[in-house]
């Protein structure tokens, strides 16, 4: 975005899946990127609160998992892998598809060379992100189909944004992936199982005919859902009969790009549900995802590397053994005798011990970096919520500091590590980081002053044009109304700061 982000490093120091509460995944050095230039969005569906929760099975947390396995192998392989919902947090379906739509405009505008085209692209995606920042959802209703409406048509902006989405940057590059564990209907019958894959198609469907008859992708949809679900079940969850169909679904009808969704089995069936509770058969699944978009896109993946192979070990401590609870200290003792000091790992997930051997929990300083044990005294990766404050924690456990990009989305980590909100002066400039410390573009209000911080986030001063209109922002980069002198000049700004003359 801007070099002195693109300068922040990420230091990995082991590969490994993510907890599953959350987490970020590593992008690792393959010897080859075949899926270099390759753009997957994964949307891991509902979150935290507004999602099913069953038998002890929480769909947002096995499909926070899950995408953030697969994010991991594709990575590995050279994708750029984006999140709608990078966290346990629950993020709304207007925002998760308005962030596909924004990252599809991007797409088109990276290989676009008219500047006209490019100025209709910047202004749609400000009208995106006018969604992505409202907090009462009024621009999500206001702009796409919520609640659905049979005899909407698209609007005029999601209407155009469709047309530009129309492109082979998209149809050979991109594609979107909701992720889902499915109910059976109530009464609950526990014998229903199976994946299924839903795409768009208003050929089928009169709801969707009706609201844009013009769909883009429909075969490109259709065969990779028919690839997944081959691949899905050679993992053991059963393609279901009439397993792969149309839908009118929000997450695939407010976009126009090659898009899926994808309902992993039932959480309703026994054996579904244990295969969607254990971390080992997800990553096997993750496995899954990736084969099926090597197959999409017609790659051959590299021999004898990649996610499918062994994912190296922490190099701590290693050897069976089992934990021993001693009041409230807990241990964990090797079958050939001792017990575990410094990190091990057990079961896939990270644990520190003191010299004691005693596991620990809360904040932890190792080899000059700080980790956070969560209560049951796993490593954190991800999102931390310590002391009233977010942190973040990169994939090797290390607590992050400056600039980081997540779900792309930056975010800046004070010298403590706490999440930055409000402003932030770096380099010389400002920025104006949201109370979620997402980095704001575009328009913000702030202590009764308007001001319009640039792609990069960077305040602007002086003569800018937005949607068309001239303003003026002061040195203090607050936005100018009424009568003022510039340059030894007088000019007018109306009350909404739009230039008179």
């Amino acid at each position: 975005m801007f070099l002195k982000k693109a300068a922040v490093s990420i230091l990995v120091i082991l590969t490994i899946l993510v907890s599953y509460m959350v987490g970020v995944a590593p992008t690792v050095a393959a010897a080859s990127a075949p899926l270099e230039g390759k753009t997957i969005v994964l949307d891991a569906g509902q979150g935290e609160g507004s999602d099913v929760v069953f038998l002890y099975y929480s769909e947002h947390v096995a499909m926070l998992y899950l995408s953030h396995a697969i994010r991991q192998r594709l990575e590995s392989f050279g994708a750029t892998v984006r999140l709608t919902r990078p966290g346990n947090a629950n993020v709304t379906l207007p925002v998760r598809c308005a962030w596909i739509n924004i990252w599809s405009l991007e797409a088109i505008r990276a290989v676009t060379t008219d500047p006209m085209q490019i100025d209709e692209i910047n202004g749609l995606i400000s009208v995106m992100m006018g969604i992505v920042n409202d907090p009462t959802g009024a621009e999500g209703r206001r702009l796409m189909n919520i609640p659905f409406n049979a005899s909407r048509e698209v609007h005029h902006d999601l209407r155009r944004i469709f047309e530009l989405q129309n492109h082979p940057v998209i149809r050979d590059n991109f594609l979107a992936i909701s992720l889902h564990s499915n109910g059976a209907p109530s009464p609950i019958n526990p014998a229903i199982r199976g994946a299924e894959v839903y795409f768009i198609n208003p050929a089928t469907n009169t709801n969707t005919h009706r609201y844009f008859p013009g769909f883009s992708f429909t075969q490109e949809s259709r065969r990779f859902g028919d690839i997944l679900l081959n691949h899905i079940h050679m993992e053991g969850i059963p393609r279901r009969q009439h397993g792969l169909r149309a839908e009118n679904f929000f997450m695939i009808r407010e976009i126009n790009v090659p898009a899926v969704l994808s309902e992993n089995g039932f959480h309703t069936n026994p054996q579904d549900r244990a295969m969607l509770m254990s971390n080992e058969f997800l990553g096997r699944l993750a496995n899954a995802y990736v084969r099926a978009i090597f197959e999409h896109y017609r790659i051959e993946p590299p021999h004898n590397e990649g996610p499918w192979a062994e994912l190296p070990s922490f190099t701590g401590a290693t050897g069976a053994g089992s934990w021993v609870r001693n009041g409230a200290i807990w241990q964990y003792r090797f079958d050939a005798g001792g017990y575990a000091t410094g990190w091990l790992q057990v079961d896939g997930l990270l644990y520190f011990f003191n010299n004691s051997g005693h596991m620990q929990t809360g904040w932890v300083r190792y080899s000059d970096d700080w980790y956070f044990l969560r209560p049951s005294g796993a490593m954190s990766t991800g999102w931390v919520l310590s002391g009233g404050h977010w942190y973040f924690m990169r994939t090797s456990g290390a607590m992050a500091t400056g600039w980081i990009n997540d779900g792309g989305i930056w975010y800046y980590l004070r010298s403590t590590g706490a999440m930055a909100t409000g402003w932030v002066e770096y380099g010389n400039e400002w920025y104006f980081l949201r109370p979620s410390g997402a980095m704001a573009s575009g328009w913000v209000l702030s202590g009764g002053h308007w001001f319009f911080m640039n792609q990069s986030g960077v305040m602007q001063t002086g003569w800018i044009q937005s949607g068309g209109l001239w303003y003026y922002l002061q040195s203090n980069g607050s936005m100018a109304t009424g009568t003022i002198t510039i340059d030894g000049s007088r000019h007018s700004f109306a009350g909404n700061g739009r230039w008179l003359g």
